[in-house]
């Protein structure tokens, strides 16, 4: 059975939104103003980490999945210009 954990969180500033990533019918850019970084595990083995980003409210609004951690956060700069520095530990 599959577990997930959050392991790093970040509020997204006014400056990263609109976010480059499109949903919706038409599509439009997605207005996230919080990211999470979800390490996913089957038993005892890491199987990815998914770069999650939600609105206001709290919904789910896009899951992106990665091999690494490492490989999340650079992501993360990419994409959405969420810095190393811009993120905090899961439990803050």
């Amino acid at each position: 059975m599959g577990s997930e954990q959050v392991v790093r969180r970040a509020d997204l500033h006014p400056g990263l939104q609109p976010i480059p990533i499109l949903a919706g019918d038409p599509p439009e850019p997605i207005n996230a103003s919080a990211a999470t970084i979800v390490q996913r595990r089957a038993g005892d083995r890491v199987e990815s980490f998914a770069l999650e980003l939600y609105d206001a409210a709290g919904t789910l609004l896009e899951s992106l999945q990665f091999e690494t951690l490492e490989i999340a956060l650079d992501q993360a700069a990419e994409i959405i210009g969420v810095q190393p520095s811009d993120w905090r530990g899961a439990d803050a």
